[in-house]
């Protein structure tokens, strides 16, 4: 019996250190490039929407392939913010104006020097009022309404920015009537974005919306003993509060609803919308594809290229697991012609 107890401790040993060495095993990897029949070296060249089948050799877990395209490049991984000569930038917005006279009642700024809302009503107005804002409503194209009677007018804006690219900016709207007779106008603010262009390639990658941190302010609250100036609307048709419920739909929509003028003539609406600062050419890291799991097995990747250029492609191949992870980076470079 006590030899058969010792049998079973060294084959529980041994199995314990296979165990061991197969979870601390470093990757190996390599790739092949084949165009055509022909293995290519680091160096490719193929024709537009030709195929590069790329075979492997090895035993990775996992693979993640960077093509060298844009959004796609590894070199740009961790990069979160583009240089400011390398883009361009806008502010784009729909403007829609329904009853009453809306000339004069709404206002775009911008500002480099406001921190944001702190949630203290008194000293939130205080920054507010003393702020150095920017008024850019003059760039902006904003409806005019003369009246009831005349249809909804429409307006697309589109503000170039690139004198702020190095500076973070707040937007801050501004829904303040003046006009004592009548309703005052509904005004929507529809498909805001700011937009980045990178002056090489053309190509354009928005800032949304909804991921500028909007937070309305309605001064006439504070006014109230049990004033909310933070609240926003509860749905689209709640009078002379910001609505902010269509922040998800597509195209995006900020909107405030008509109210009638004020009995005394002088307490009219004063409501701001004010977006948390925003660093202008910030930008979504490029990101690789993965094309195998530890779940599945690949020997080969084909790819095509639509677009004449050259491209830089990579293959990061690991394995990986809470005890152990080894890597190998493998790279070509791709010349697309026509």
């Amino acid at each position: 019996m006590k030899i058969r107890y010792n049998i079973l401790a060294v084959l529980l040993v041994f199995l314990a250190a296979s165990c061991s060495n197969s979870l601390e095993e470093n990757v190996k990897f390599d790739v092949n490039a084949v165009v055509g029949n022909e293995m290519q070296t680091e160096n490719i060249t193929v024709k537009k929407s030709q195929p590069i089948t790329f075979e492997f050799n090895g035993n990775p877990d996992f693979i993640t392939f960077y093509s060298g395209e844009s959004g796609k490049d590894y070199s740009m991984k961790d990069k979160t913010e583009s240089s400011k000569e390398d883009i361009t930038t806008r502010l784009e917005f729909t403007a829609v104006a329904q009853y009453g006279n809306s000339e004069g009642i709404f206002k775009v700024f911008l500002s480099t020097d406001f921190s944001g809302l702190t949630k203290d009503p008194k000293k939130d107005l205080q920054n507010i009022k003393s702020n150095n804002w920017i008024d850019i409503s003059d760039r902006c194209e904003l409806p005019i309404t003369p009246n009831a009677g005349k249809p909804n007018q429409i307006k697309l804006s589109s503000i170039a920015l690139d004198e702020y690219l190095d500076k973070d900016i707040t937007i801050g709207f501004l829904y303040k009537p003046y006009h004592q007779k009548g309703a005052q106008s509904t005004y929507e603010i529809t498909d805001l974005k700011i937009i980045n262009t990178d002056k090489k390639s053309g190509e354009e990658s928005e800032f949304l919306a909804t991921s500028m941190g909007f937070t309305p302010f309605d001064v006439k609250e504070l006014d109230k003993e049990d004033g909310k100036p933070y609240q926003a609307a509860k749905s689209r048709g709640e009078h002379g509060v910001w609505y902010l419920g269509g922040l998800t739909e597509s195209p995006s929509m900020l909107r405030i609803q008509s109210s009638s003028a004020p009995a005394d003539g002088v307490s009219f609406n004063e409501d701001w919308l004010i977006s948390v600062p925003l660093k202008l050419n910030s930008r979504t890291p490029d990101k690789g594809v993965s094309i195998k799991t530890i779940h599945t097995y690949l020997n080969q990747y084909e790819y095509r290229y639509d677009v004449p250029g050259e491209y830089n492609v990579t293959f990061i191949a690991r394995n990986s697991n809470i005890d152990h992870h080894s890597e190998i980076i493998k790279q070509f470079k791709v010349t697309v012609i026509d």
